[in-house]
This record gives C-alpha cells, sequence and structure tokens, in this order.
C-alpha cells in the first residue's frame, strides 16, 4: 500500500433495482443469522411493542363497534350520538398523524432510544385514560394521546432496530413490525369476544405496556450505553450508502464504521441540528425529479383514506355492514384490511428486483382493496351526511376509478425508479411535514362540514372533492420545493468509484459537480478520515475485479483501519 493512498477494498454490489436481486425474507434470515445474544433480546422486545401497538390499534377500533351494538351499557356512552362515535374514532387517526408528523423531529433532538422509551410512557398513560374516562372530552384526548404515541413508537423502534441490527436491514425491519402489527390485530380479533369490557381491555393493556417499558430500559439501552444523549447521531448519506451498497464483505464495513465512531471528532462533525433554526434552514431549494412527485402523490392519496377522513365515516360505514354481519366482525374485517394494506406496501418496499410483476401485484391487490374502502366511505357519506345522496350517487362513479388509476400510476412509476436510499433518508422529512400539514387541513374540513352546512349543500359533495383536490395541489407545491439536505449518488465507472453531488439549488438552476478532495497533511490522522466521510463513503482506487472475492483484498480492510490509528500520511483522492 502506498504512502499517499488509501485503497479500501471490498466486494461492490451497487444497491439498485436493476443489480439488486435480494428480497426481503432472504434478508431477514441474513440478520437472524449474525444476532447475538443481546441482539435477540433487544429486537424482541422491540417486535413486542409491535405486537401490543396492534392490540391497542385493534382495541381502539372495537371501542366504536360496541358503543353500536351499545354491549357495554357503559353510562358514560349511554346516551351517545352517531356523530359523536364518529368523532371518537376519528380521534386516534388524528393522533396518529400528528405522531408521523413530530416523530422525525423528536428523533433529531432526543435520539431514537429516549424518544421511544417516551412513546412508551405515553402509551401508558393514553390506555389509562380511557381505562378510567368519564366523559367524552377525556375520551378523546386519550385516544389522541394513543395516536400519537402509537405512531412515534413504530418509527422509534424502527430506528432503532436498524441501528441494532445496520442499516441495510432497513426496508426488513420495517416488514417485521408490520408483521408484528398484523399478528397483534389478528390475536386481538379472536379475544374481542372474550373481553366484559373495553375499559378492562385498556387496564390489562396498561399493565403490559409498563412492563415493556421496564424490559426496555434494562434491555435495549444494554446495547448502547450512550442512550440517553440528547442528540442522534446523523450520518450522512453518503457515509450511510457504504451499508447499502456493500453486501458480501458487510462484517468488514461495520468494524471500521463502530471503529470511527469512537472517535470524538466524528461524532462533533456529524451532531444533528442544534436548535429549531436550523432544522428549518435545512430544507433548502433543490431540484427534485418526476418520480419524487410521483412518490409525494401516492402517499397523500393513500393516507387520505386511512387518516380521519375515513375514520369520521368508520361508524357509517358499521351501520352499512349492520345488517348482515355484527359491527364487531365488521370493526375485525375493517382493521384487518387496514393492516394488510399497509403490510404490502412494505412488503412491495423490501421486493428490490428489476422483474416488476411482484411490484404490481402487491400493488394492485392493495390498491383494489383501497380504493374499494374508498368508494364505501364515500356512498357512507353520502347516505349519512346529504339527505340528497341517491341524486348523486350515479354521478360519482368515476372518482373511485380515477383515484384508483391515479394511485396506481404514481406509485408504479414512483417507486420502482426511485432509488431505496433516497426514499428512505431524504422523503422522510418532507412526508412528516406533509402529514402534519394533511392534518391541520383535515381538522379545518371537519369544522367546515359541521359549521357550514349551507355551504355544502350550495356546493353539493363536489365540493368536499375540491377541498382535497386542493389539499394535495398545496402539499405537492410545498414537497416540490422543500427538501431536507443534499442527494448523492454513487457511480461506478471503469472499476473506480466516485460519489456525485447534485447540489442543493432551484431546480431551473440544477447543475450536476462531482464532490473531490485535494490532498492535505493533518496533525490527526483519523480526523483527515472524517473530514473525507462527508463527502465520500470511502476512498476506493482502482479495485480489480478479479481481486474482489482475494481474501487478503478482503483482510486489508482491517490493515487499513490500523495503519490509520498508528500512522500519520497525507492522503489523496481518485
Amino acid at each position: 500500500m502506498g504512502p499517499k493512498s488509501l485503497n479500501i477494498a471490498f466486494s461492490i454490489n451497487i444497491y439498485s433495482p436493476i443489480n439488486d436481486q435480494s428480497h426481503g425474507p432472504t434478508e431477514i434470515y441474513y440478520i437472524m443469522a449474525t444476532f447475538n445474544q443481546n441482539q435477540i433480546f433487544a429486537s424482541s422486545i422491540l417486535v413486542s411493542i409491535s405486537l401490543i401497538s396492534g392490540f391497542i390499534k385493534h382495541s381502539s377500533s372495537i371501542i366504536c363497534a360496541r358503543i353500536v351494538d351499545n354491549v357495554d351499557q357503559d353510562p358514560v356512552l349511554e346516551n351517545i350520538s352517531t356523530e359523536q362515535v364518529s368523532w371518537i374514532a376519528s380521534t386516534l387517526a388524528l393522533g396518529e398523524v400528528i405522531g408521523y408528523s413530530t416523530s422525525y423531529s423528536f428523533e433529531t433532538f432526543l435520539g431514537p432510544k429516549s424518544t421511544l422509551i417516551g412513546n412508551l410512557t405515553f402509551l401508558l398513560l393514553g390506555s389509562s385514560i380511557l381505562a378510567t374516562g368519564s366523559r367524552i372530552p377525556i375520551l378523546c384526548l386519550g385516544r389522541i394521546i394513543l395516536g400519537i404515541s402509537l405512531s412515534s413508537s413504530h418509527t422509534a423502534s424502527l430506528s432503532l432496530l436498524s441501528e441494532i441490527l445496520g442499516l441495510h436491514s432497513y426496508t426488513s425491519v420495517g416488514f417485521l413490525l408490520y408483521v408484528g402489527k398484523i399478528l397483534g390485530t389478528l390475536i386481538m380479533a379472536s379475544l374481542g369476544s372474550l373481553i366484559a369490557s373495553w375499559r378492562t381491555a385498556f387496564a390489562v393493556f396498561s399493565i403490559s405496556i409498563g412492563s415493556i417499558n421496564l424490559l426496555s430500559l434494562i434491555l435495549i439501552m444494554k446495547e448502547s450505553p450512550s442512550w440517553l444523549m440528547m442528540k442522534k447521531k446523523n450520518v450522512s448519506l453518503a457515509h450511510d450508502s457504504l451499508m447499502f451498497y456493500t453486501k458480501s464483505n458487510i462484517k468488514e464495513v461495520e468494524s471500521i464504521l463502530t471503529k470511527l465512531r469512537s472517535f470524538e471528532e466524528w461524532e462533533e462533525e456529524n451532531s444533528s441540528f442544534t436548535s429549531f433554526r436550523d432544522w428549518i434552514k435545512s430544507f433548502r431549494y433543490s431540484y427534485l425529479t418526476n418520480n419524487f412527485i410521483y412518490l409525494c402523490l401516492s402517499f397523500i392519496l393513500l393516507e387520505w383514506s386511512s387518516f380521519p377522513v375515513f375514520n369520521y365515516y368508520y361508524v357509517s360505514i358499521l351501520k352499512l355492514l349492520k345488517p348482515p354481519i355484527s359491527p364487531f366482525i365488521s370493526s375485525v374485517i375493517l382493521q384487518g384490511i387496514y393492516f394488510s394494506i399497509s403490510a404490502i406496501i412494505c412488503l412491495t418496499m423490501t421486493v428490490k428486483d428489476n422483474s416488476f410483476p411482484k411490484k404490481h401485484l402487491y400493488f394492485s391487490s392493495g390498491i383494489i382493496v383501497l380504493a374499494s374502502l374508498t368508494a364505501i366511505a364515500t356512498y357512507c357519506s353520502l347516505a349519512e351526511f346529504v339527505p340528497q345522496a341517491a341524486l348523486y350517487t350515479s354521478n360519482l362513479n368515476w372518482i373511485p376509478l380515477v383515484m384508483l388509476a391515479t394511485i396506481m400510476c404514481s406509485y408504479s412509476i414512483g417507486f420502482c425508479r426511485i432509488p431505496h436510499y433516497f426514499l428512505y433518508t431524504h422523503i422522510e422529512g418532507s412526508i412528516s411535514t406533509l402529514r402534519f400539514i394533511f392534518a391541520i387541513s383535515s381538522c379545518s374540513s371537519f369544522i367546515a362540514i359541521k359549521t357550514a352546512p349551507a355551504i355544502i349543500e350550495y356546493l353539493h359533495i363536489y365540493g368536499i372533492f375540491w377541498v382535497f383536490a386542493l389539499i394535495v395541489l398545496v402539499k405537492l407545491c410545498i414537497s416540490f420545493y422543500l427538501m431536507p439536505d443534499e442527494r448523492y449518488e454513487i457511480d461506478c465507472n471503469n472499476d473506480v468509484i466516485s460519489v456525485k453531488q447534485h447540489t442543493p439549488i432551484p431546480r431551473h438552476l440544477y447543475t450536476s459537480t462531482t464532490r473531490t478532495i485535494s490532498s492535505t497533511t493533518s496533525t490527526h490522522p483519523t480526523k483527515n478520515v472524517l473530514s473525507k466521510i462527508k463527502t465520500l463513503p470511502y476512498e476506493l482506487t482502482n479495485i480489480e475485479k478479479k481481486d474482489i472475492n482475494n481474501l487478503s483484498v478482503k483482510n486489508s480492510v482491517k490493515e487499513t483501519v490500523i495503519q490509520l490509528e498508528n500512522k500519520n500520511k497525507p492522503m489523496t483522492t481518485i
């Protein structure tokens, strides 16, 4: 190894839909094979949190079904109206929207571990309020707290498991957590008829959540002693890409990352946002491809059916299904469909091959069910709130078909062409912001619907759809111009790896440049490496294909780290 070059050789497998043929279950098996005992305990606790989340989610929906049937004879809810039940049903979804929109900021400032502990505490608080609440506003407050903590716990568990198991397991971990929610829903559906009262159910959940909270403190936090630190390690995208682009030599790469994380300079240089103002400044003007617009549109249309709009008409759907089956059974069916759609979407994002039939199979089955639920919700809303609904239902048959075609096109174009790392790093912040905007707009729509019936009667039912069309347009405009951080692309040309950075400037002035680093001399060899990691994953020079699988070449990775600690040598770039 020359004195002025840094050669780190490893097996390179570009992580793209074209080259990567790995599937989610295979990657899950690989992750399970590399577990140690402590990681198994920690992961089991996190998956059990997802299971309990499924219990609570389904129990919250059972409340509405049992109220409609008047099963429990609860004195607080004895004279409750259908409209009040609808408002109670929508509060959980409203809390989920708020939780999804704020979890990204909480993880940024507090870290995933402390965020998870805080969310479990709020789960305990929300369950206790629902178990002991004596007024309808208190019950609504408890459901909002539950919704916030449920969504935040899911995102925190996803980040924490990815941190424990490796960044390359992000999609597989998400799939496992969704499977946990589905199992929780099915178990709760089978045991729901045995529950004497829904208040008793939430009292039991309070005890179970408290136990999981205690186990999390003992087991999960043992994985990282610095779990109470107030900032999350904000690893740059170029640094993360080393995990995504490397498959066969992942252990050597993780040893390098662990070694570098131990240095204080690295943590200082990669510290998170120090203030809310810095967080706002990170949303800069940037060039966005059409794929990003399609992706945002697909998120918006998907969440439209599962957020407060759909939940507000939940009781109407139960009434529509009441003659053939009971509200309890219909509640089980609706919640099972909801979680199945989530699992289908997550599984589709785990499949990364270039053969699109599997993607289209998953998306088609999920979107068809989604469009059917949207059509049912639309019909129920017309029958419930508009007396002249029969006059307009014949003219609205095209709406579910248009939504189905739009969602399928946006999903197939957006998800199939956007790189995986780009989806989970940059869009996360923008989608969280869009969710928060949509929560506010949904609440405003509810207020307008209930306080201005004359406007609805004047505009008939078309006014509601124009309101949502305007919301979608505003969200698309915001998502088009707001983009956190920068975007990097990894290019492999003639066995030389380079990182191409797209400068975050207005899209009409878009330019693409390749970031290079000049050779510098530093008194601290590790600090010199750390300054390079923020721009390039690692310096890769002249890696011959015939040497990729050579054991001696693989061992040079560890030798390089040792040399960096003991020697002070200038380094050059590609």
